[in-house]
């Protein structure tokens, strides 16, 4: 590769050394023209007339045609911005770059302009180029976020409402359910319904956490506790679905060393949470495991279960809102694809982390860590 500067142009002459710098303008493919700025009655800045451009230049700027024209009369619509930029570096001497809008020619132009020759001939060199399509992915980008965000907000919005307008009616049915079995008038039809309106009540708070967690209206009352106490309130919650389903579950937790600050009734939901996913994805009869320890300013607790599994390209994803495992043999889905996202968000909101690890058909372990607390 020759070298980029050669020093034997010091020994041209000025003619040949003018020569060759033209050459390499001529060469180059951004644009470059040199301009002299043109004063008004006032002193002020009010045009400018192109004295050369070189062979990028229509290219790059679409106007024909160019030298000895002044921009007025090119573009009778051209922004004063342009004019008052190059007015200050022809006037000061003080060079600029920058990026703007030229609506007259519907383009965007990265400039760089710098003054050449004497101060009273107020010539200006600019070097440019043409980032119009650059300046529209990028407004395009721009565009799309705000509409995905505004979208996201209708959806919160929804969320919130639907949730509460669910909630509403649930409130007398299970009322009349509760007066129903007072009267001794408990049927199998009762048991199905109650059944159903315990899985909806479920849902419906699944909607409403999500909803408090998207407008950061999640509240948390937080204590100092062992984590042991809230490992066995998540077995109480999570009690009938692993009777049901006949799991062992094995706990093995600290009853002191292992303290932390949170709020109990939330730190039992996200455990939980895990403890009714490990049950859900599992075999009838399978082993579950809760295990609990501090490492230094760290608690960490998983559950591990013996289930199908998750595949690595899912490791991540389980903990995104409506995102589900496939349906496996072992269990069935049920519900909206929440739990995992509200305890990612119960977690992070409490300081900590959580991942899973797994292979398929060989059971995962979900870790949630949290911040010690020494007493």
């Amino acid at each position: 590769m020759p070298p980029i500067y050669d020093d034997r142009i010091d020994g041209l002459t000025p003619a040949l050394r003018g020569d060759y710098c033209r050459e390499l303008l001529e060469a180059v493919d951004q644009g470059f023209c040199t301009i002299e700025v043109l004063l008004g009655d006032d002193g002020r800045p009010a045009d400018y007339r192109f004295l050369h451009v070189n062979a990028a230049f229509e290219a790059q700027t679409g106007l024909r045609d160019a030298v000895g024209k002044r921009m007025r009369e090119l573009a009778p619509t051209h922004e004063e911005h342009w004019f008052q930029t190059y007015g200050q570096v022809a006037l000061t001497g003080a060079a600029a770059r920058f990026e703007h809008e030229a609506a007259a020619l519907g383009r965007w132009f990265d400039v760089y302009a710098f003054r050449v020759g004497d101060a009273d001939a107020r010539h200006v060199a600019l070097l440019f180029s043409d980032i119009t399509m650059r300046r529209r992915a990028e407004l395009d980008l721009l565009q799309a976020r705000r509409q995905a965000e505004a979208a996201n907000r209708a959806k919160d919005d929804f969320l919130a409402m639907l949730s509460h307008e669910l909630r509403n009616p649930l409130a007398p049915i299970v009322t009349a359910l509760q007066l129903l079995r007072l009267r001794g008038t408990v049927s199998r039809e009762h048991d199905v319904i109650e059944r159903q309106v315990k899985m909806l009540r479920r849902l419906v708070d699944d909607l409403l956490d999500v909803s408090r967690i998207a407008s950061g209206k999640l509240e948390l009352r937080r204590r100092t506790v062992e984590l042991r106490e809230v490992v066995l309130a998540a077995m109480e919650l999570s009690g009938p679905l692993l009777e049901q389903r006949q799991h062992l579950v094995e706990v093995d937790v600290p009853r002191q060393d292992a303290t932390i600050d949170v709020d109990p009734d939330r730190m039992a939901q996200v455990l939980s949470n895990l403890l009714t996913n490990a049950a859900k994805y599992s075999a009838a009869a399978s082993r579950i495991q809760v295990r609990g320890w501090r490492d230094g300013a760290t608690v960490n607790v998983c559950v591990i279960d013996e289930g199908s599994g998750i595949a690595a390209d899912m490791l991540q994803a389980v903990f995104e809102p409506f995102v589900q495992q496939p349906t496996s043999a072992a269990g069935g889905q049920g519900g909206l694809g929440l739990g995992l996202a509200i305890v990612r968000s119960i977690v992070e909101a409490h300081g900590g982390t959580v991942r899973a690890e797994s292979r398929p058909n060989e059971g995962s372990t979900f870790i949630v860590a949290l911040p010690a607390v020494d007493r």
